[in-house]
């Protein structure tokens, strides 16, 4: 199956963006283990987008960022560090909250990007992902925990589970925005 979608992108500029979908017997079939994840997807799209303007505290919801080449987030507090733009799995949020007595929401492990369907445990640092028009490099996976860190009732997903990336094009990106590795580095 195969459509196209546009984009806006940069001073409204509406971008053609081609998506190629395929499905054959095995993969119509599939059940995947939580709702829009396949393990090892290399494609998927933004749940949430949040921005804080400090650092070490939790994000807070917005509708729509402007991401900036080599800066990151418009208005966070990351902005122009090697952490530019953080990435967190919705379905790794969704696991925490059904095994503990706590409801964790969007920003709420001071993440930048919640994302529904791509397998972050896939990409490695060098990787080059793409959020509608925008462009990021992935340049850290995961971040050692500090006393000094920001968590969540005591609780850290990034470290384990984030990834840290730095903008290499702008792009506006909202909920929906469709996500997906552009090109993965030689191991």
């Amino acid at each position: 199956m195969e459509f196209t979608i546009q984009v806006s992108g940069i001073a409204g500029i509406l971008t053609p963006l081609k998506l190629v979908m395929s499905m054959n017997s095995k993969t119509a079939n599939a059940t995947p283990k939580a709702p829009g994840f396949t393990p090892g997807s290399c494609a998927g799209s933004v749940s949430y987008v949040c921005v804080s303007a400090g650092t070490g505290t939790a994000k807070l919801q917005v509708a729509e960022v402007l991401l900036i080449a080599e800066k990151g987030f418009q208005g966070d507090g990351h902005a122009g560090t090697i952490r530019q733009v953080s990435l967190l799995q919705r379905e790794h949020v969704d696991a925490f909250n059904a095994g503990h007595s706590l409801n964790a929401q969007p920003g709420d492990f001071a993440e930048n990007i919640q994302t529904r369907g791509i397998d972050l445990g896939a990409i490695r640092v060098g990787d080059l992902l793409r959020l509608g028009t925008a462009l990021l490099e992935v340049t850290q996976i995961g971040k050692a925990t500090k006393p000094h860190h920001y968590a969540f009732h005591g609780h850290r997903l990034l470290p384990a589970r984030g990834a840290f990336c730095r903008v290499l094009e702008n792009g506006l990106v909202q909920v929906g925005t469709p996500l997906w590795v552009e090109s993965k580095v030689r191991r």
